[in-house]
């Protein structure tokens, strides 16, 4: 409720001018109406001061409990008689007026803000979007100045453009369970992956940034955990799988070597030469940001930034504990995705129980968090369950899947049998172990 434009005293201190001088409400009954106030309970209580005056009836404490009691609203007796204390006269009560206009204003903004935002996020142009305001949500704040037009007009090309990531799936995932409910990473966002060592995280977003490097999108990877060769066998491996089944991640690391130039070209041919390595990736935010805009201004593209993982990051200053320290990396790592305008996807270590290492202000700071859990309590096992840890409001609908772990990559089964089958064998595996 904080964070929507009101104000309480406004709305009382208007309420009680009107009913201490309800001759008032002659100059401004033409423009005010209910929405004015935002409190429900002074929105009840204008409703009864309203219908009094327009029956011409009196308007005092006595009647307007009446008319209250008459709508069967629940209401506090005591608020009622105390809104006349809230002003000393009723002199005031133009600019007690305004502010609660301004306030309404703002909350239609509001709303039509997110409808624009929702109609992005259909799919629907800047253009679309402006009519359908035009032609409906107009009237909601002004007819008369037509300089809130222009201003509703700009805010919906604005949001437009602010939101077009994600009428474009620019940012996509290429993972249903990710991308069915939040439809695309936003710019400013950050998706934390949590899991215990050896469960896939890693290779889950290596096959995120290849879905993301095909889509056009320059990925910076920041690979604290593995070196740049190891990262870049890694990548031809997994894919290479995709279309062999019987593919040897061993014999084809050994074949790399005699054969660079061509596994060069098919690197090259799978990410679209859109996944960045680093010769010496650094551990410290100020250095990654330097690598962020290196990256933005030689390819001009969108970035989506891929920090592997946050156990090893770093940032100046000197700090009394360990939690102390991750919390403000937490930070910054949020303030670098608003200030780059960017996605940054975080891999985040599990403990063997299932829980994320660190302080809850961890998850407080992200946007997005999902924890990754091998199906049958062994990180040995084939099928990962994914969860959703932490959210904002979901832009999309919710999808049911688990991962596989195949050769080099991570498969998703959306196939609701298969999830079953999954599932059971993983509670009569978690049993035998128990």
């Amino acid at each position: 409720m904080q964070n929507i434009p009101h104000s309480d005293e406004n709305e009382k201190a208007l309420l009680g001018s009107l009913i201490l001088a309800p001759n008032k409400i002659d100059e401004i009954k033409d423009d005010i109406n209910e929405d004015y106030f935002y409190n429900d309970k002074n929105k009840a209580i204008f409703r009864a001061v309203f219908k009094l005056y327009k029956q011409k009836k009196g308007i005092d404490y006595i009647t307007i409990i009446s008319e209250l009691d008459k709508a069967r609203v629940i209401y506090d007796k005591k608020y009622v008689i105390e809104l006349g204390d809230c002003v000393p006269s009723a002199a005031n009560y133009r600019f007690y007026f305004e502010q609660c206009r301004e306030e309404c204003e703002k909350r239609s903004l509001l709303r039509i803000a997110y409808k624009a935002v929702k109609g992005i996020s259909e799919g629907l142009g800047a253009a679309e979007v402006r009519n359908e305001l035009r032609s409906s949500k107009m009237e909601e704040i002004s007819l008369k100045d037509y300089s809130y037009n222009d201003h509703v007009s700009e805010m919906a090309e604005k949001t437009a453009l602010k939101f077009r990531d994600i009428s474009k799936k620019i940012y996509a995932t290429g993972f249903e369970f990710i991308d069915n409910p939040i439809y695309s990473l936003m710019p400013a966002e950050t998706l934390f992956i949590a899991a215990e060592g050896g469960l896939g995280k890693s290779t889950l977003c290596k096959e995120i940034a290849i879905n993301m490097a095909q889509n056009g999108v320059a990925c910076v990877f920041e690979t604290l955990e593995q070196t740049k060769e190891s990262m870049y066998t890694s990548i031809i491996n997994g894919e290479a799988a995709k279309s062999r089944v019987d593919h040897n991640f061993l014999a084809l690391t050994e074949m790399l070597k005699d054969y660079k130039e061509s596994a060069a070209e098919f690197y090259k041919a799978q990410t679209k030469e859109n996944i960045f390595l680093f010769d010496k990736p650094s551990t410290y935010l100020s250095d990654i940001r330097k690598h962020i805009r290196l990256v933005k201004k030689t390819t001009k593209k969108p970035v989506c930034l891929f920090l592997d993982s946050f156990s090893q990051l770093n940032i100046a200053g000197t700090y009394k504990s360990d939690t102390e320290r991750e919390n403000e990396i937490s930070k910054e790592i949020t303030q670098l995705a608003k200030e780059e305008n960017i996605p940054i996807i975080i891999i985040h270590h599990n403990n063997k129980e299932g829980k994320f290492r660190g302080s809850e202000k961890l998850k407080d700071n992200s946007w997005w968090w999902i924890s990754l859990s091998p199906i049958g309590g062994e990180t040995n096992s084939k099928y990962i369950n994914p969860k959703w840890v932490k959210t904002r409001e979901f832009r999309g609908a919710f999808k049911d899947v688990i991962f596989e772990k195949v050769n080099g990559y991570i498969k998703e089964i959306t196939d609701e049998y298969t999830i079953q089958s999954a599932l059971e064998d993983g509670k009569k595996q978690k049993k035998m172990f128990t």
